[in-house]
């Protein structure tokens, strides 16, 4: 084989990696080690607990919140470290008042923030 036929083949090789890198990142897909999410607070009342789990799993982390809540319009920052393997996750929030509620299927690689909203406490 030519050394030119070489060169256009490895060329090749190298946009179609490109194209298919570009897809699986719009996808969510990432190399990075780590994501981190602003979880706001967009309820009228507080919440006592955040938690979530890889979609489907039904094993609920706990949030470490500030001072163990989160108040109206606050903001909490959290890193999420499982090697960016998930993206899909389940999301639990329990208000003051004991109501809770669930948020399946969010795709956190998607977004860099999630609000979560009065609706859906029961």
């Amino acid at each position: 084989m030519s050394s030119r036929i070489k060169a256009i083949s490895v060329l090749v090789i190298l946009a179609a990696a490109g194209v298919g890198y570009y897809f699986w990142s719009q996808q969510g897909g990432s190399d990075d080690a780590s994501m981190t999410i602003q979880f706001r607070s967009n309820s009228w009342d507080t919440l006592n607990s955040v938690e979530l789990s890889p979609a489907g799993a039904d094993v609920f982390v706990s949030l470490p919140l500030t001072d163990g809540t989160m108040a109206p319009a606050e903001v909490f920052p959290y890193e999420i470290t499982d090697g960016r393997t998930v993206c899909t996750y389940d999301l639990r929030a329990t208000k003051e008042d004991g109501s809770t509620a669930t948020f399946e299927n969010v795709n956190l690689c998607n977004d860099t923030s999630y609000h979560f909203e009065d609706v859906g406490f029961e």
